[in-house]
């Protein structure tokens, strides 16, 4: 099918240049989320750590144990590093030029494999797929190059093998043979290669002895890849080649549907795909061959050819989600582009009559697309610029309070945004790369607790629990908040807010000099006359109190256990006989995400019961009492190959059904129930999870704690708090 006479020069530029001016945009462009994570090829005097990107040729990618093996995206981050000292520019700059590659291969190749009026089908191929909006996100995001990049050598391997084919110089093999395996040390997608040079060769005509042994020719490369990610590689979750191809029929919709017109109401695009494939099949079937008039013939094996490689080239990307608006996902890259070469090459057959109107028909309609899908690239491109101008607002405030920060009081991110426009600003595990080099003059320690703002009520474990963000706080961390306008800062005040009651009703009690933060104190406990089922905190007048919920009420404890330590009356009146139907709850509040909403929405202004009951009295528990952990400031510890601490937890006081331990660093944190004098082992997914904490900074410092939760009755205890140093082994 392929000759030597390709498409105009000119017809393979002009997509280049439209690719060019719909995304000069992102050239200004910053960092967002995992960009965040090139300063670990950084190091504190500023210079760059070649030898940690060489190192991932012989392990996982960022050195975490899974099954990402991305060597080559390492080294073109230091590239970058050092071409453009450490700004966004020579990343951006890299990008959009491994996107113009790409487009020029695209066309190349669409001219290449047409028959007929190449010129049109190479301006018209590339031209789609430099202003599809699926392409913005491997673009615009700077480590969305793991599509870009290897998309572009991907391409460039596909070109050189279509003209090894035509002529079988040993150099044009070897250049093939390069970029193939490129493109496997870029990113796992490229194992489609193979098959992509298998559908190559039968859309030139290949067959039989001739076809296998040159397939065979490029099976030492597959074979290299295959031992050096072997090598590399030394776990991960990859789903079995049954589920795989099990979930292939479901993928392939989503996937295919995402590739025409993305961005429209899925109803309407299922149709308008179906009509279109069908106006596709059956001008493929009419085509004329071997001189025969048109619809004579049905060109099944080409057919089949172009399904199999148009359903096989998504299989890399089946455990991989299509992002709900259906557009800007980097994992339909690679696929769009071989789709559009098929396409090309489909509507470049020989035809006539009604196979050829039904050609200007198609080739109009996706003409008369070009604008429609430009300018929904270049919308989804502005999204990205608003993004990195919130981010980089953000990085300009936390930077200003940098000076502030020190592992006696570090700044403790409590909320942010977790995206914008469908954009993801900022991730757990990268906001503490915002005060390191290069994004920073110094290192500066930064914690985070509860990453993303929108998931807050849905946290568990650590992030659902208010004990460490109190902890933190006592120990004089700053509390930092980010709605995605302005960054809000709280620190313990030198001298603690009066927690003086005054009743306000049967049912009501309010602090008497306005509302105070909830960090002021742990627990409340209340006697209760009647059926009451919920105590609500109230906010200040100027508050959102439509966030708010109900507390439900804990089970009611024998008032005559005396597990209160510390606090006072607030606001019992022994005037009032009680109700024979009483009851006395207990709520801990270092175990409930709300307070700490009410931090963030102004402090706390009273409580007021729910239902038929009335409040008869209210104590307020300050501090609970500590438990011993026989740590001492800046201590270190060691986690050794098997997760186990070099730490014993203490012994379980009286009272206490159960010890907790919290652990919290720069990247977030982790909390487990652990037996009582016992060494501390953590499980393999969280031994996991912090040996890759120790890979993204050089940062080891941690804040840990125990609490021994109590039984019904009594209160809890926790220790003070110590900030460590954890070592791996």
């Amino acid at each position: 099918m392929t000759d030597r006479r390709g498409a105009p020069l000119p017809m393979l530029l002009l997509p280049v240049l439209f690719g060019v001016l719909v995304y000069m945009g992102a050239l200004s462009g910053g960092f967002l989320s995992d960009d965040y994570l090139v300063s670990r090829f950084v190091g504190d005097d500023g210079s760059i750590l070649w030898g940690q990107a060489f190192s991932e040729f012989g392990g996982p990618w960022g050195g975490f144990e899974g099954e990402l093996y991305r060597p080559l995206i390492s080294l073109s981050l230091c590239l970058d590093l050092m071409l453009g000292g450490g700004g966004p520019a020579s990343f951006h700059a890299s990008n959009l030029l491994f996107h113009c590659i790409s487009i020029f291969c695209v066309a190349w190749l669409c001219g290449r494999y047409s028959r007929e009026r190449k010129g049109v089908l190479a301006l018209l191929g590339g031209s789609l797929f430099a202003l599809s909006p699926v392409g913005v996100e491997a673009v615009a995001w700077i480590l969305g190059r793991t599509s870009s990049l290897e998309g572009a050598l991907r391409l460039i391997a596909l070109c050189g093998f279509t003209i090894w084919l035509e002529d079988r110089r040993p150099g044009r093999y070897a250049l093939t043979a390069f970029f193939a395996l490129a493109a496997l040390l870029t990113k796992e997608s490229a194992v489609v290669l193979p098959l992509a040079f298998l559908g190559l060769d039968l859309l030139r005509g290949g067959r039989g002895r001739a076809l296998v042994q040159r397939q065979l020719l490029f099976v030492p490369i597959w074979i290299l890849y295959a031992g050096l990610r072997i090598n590399a590689i030394s776990g991960g979750g990859a789903r079995s080649a049954g589920d795989l191809f099990a979930a292939l029929p479901g993928v392939l919709f989503d996937r295919v549907r995402s590739l025409f017109l993305p961005g429209i109401d899925s109803s309407v695009l299922a149709w308008g795909l179906l009509a279109f494939l069908l106006l596709f099949l059956v001008r493929i079937s009419c085509s004329e061959r071997d001189g025969r008039t048109p619809c004579a013939r049905v060109t099944w094996p080409w057919l089949l050819v172009v399904l199999l490689l148009w359903s096989l080239q998504f299989l890399p990307s089946a455990r991989n989600e299509v992002h709900a608006e259906l557009s800007g996902s980097r994992i339909l890259y690679g696929p769009l582009a071989l789709t559009l070469v098929l396409l090309m090459a489909g509507l470049g057959l020989p035809a006539r009559g009604l196979s050829l109107g039904l050609d200007r028909i198609l080739t109009g309609l996706l003409f008369i697309s070009l604008p429609f899908l430009g300018k929904a690239t270049g919308d989804r491109v502005a999204d990205y610029q608003r993004a990195w101008a919130l981010v980089d607002g953000y990085r300009t405030e936390l930077q200003a309070r940098a000076p502030e920060s020190s592992l006696d009081a570090p700044l403790t991110l409590l909320a942010a945004p977790a995206d914008r426009w469908g954009i993801t600003l900022l991730r757990a595990d990268t906001m503490f790369s915002l005060l390191e080099p290069p994004f920073s003059r110094r290192s500066a320690p930064l914690f985070s607790l509860i990453p993303v703002l929108r998931e807050l009520p849905e946290q568990k474990e650590l992030f659902w629990d208010l004990l460490p963000v109190r902890s933190l706080w006592e120990h004089g961390a700053t509390l930092l908040n980010w709605d995605g306008r302005q960054v809000s800062s709280e620190k313990k005040p030198r001298k603690p807010q009066s927690l003086e009651l005054v009743r306000v009703s049967k049912r009501s009690f309010r602090f008497a000099h306005g509302p105070v933060n909830p960090y002021e104190f742990e627990g409340i406990q209340i006697k209760i006359g009647g059926d009451a089922q919920t105590l609500r905190l109230l906010l200040p007048d100027q508050a959102n109190h439509a966030s708010w919920q109900a507390l439900e009420l804990g089970p009611a404890v024998d008032p005559k256990v005396d597990g209160v330590a510390g606090g006072g009356d607030g606001g019992k009146s022994d005037a009032e006989p009680e109700p024979e139907k009483s009851r006395v709850h207990r709520m801990d509040l270092s175990h409930d995400y709300q307070p700490l909403i009410a931090s963030l929405l102004g402090g706390v202004a009273g409580f007021e019961l729910g239902g038929e009951g009335e409040i008869l009295s209210l104590e307020i528990v300050g501090r609970y009492e500590k438990l011993a952990d026989g740590l001492v400031p800046d201590q270190e510890l060691t986690l050794d190959s098997e997760g186990q601490l070099s730490l014993r937890a203490p012994l379980l006081p009286e009272g206490a059904a159960t010890l907790r331990f919290y652990l919290v660093g720069p990247y977030g944190g982790l909390s487990m129930d652990v037996d009582a004098g016992q060494p501390i082992r953590l499980e393999p997914s969280k031994a996991h999870v912090l040996r890759s904490f120790f890979l993204l900074g050089t940062q080891r410092s941690f804040y840990l704690l125990f609490e021994a939760r109590p039984k019904p009755g009594h209160w809890p205890q926790q220790s003070p708090g110590t900030m460590v140093r954890i070592q791996p082994r």
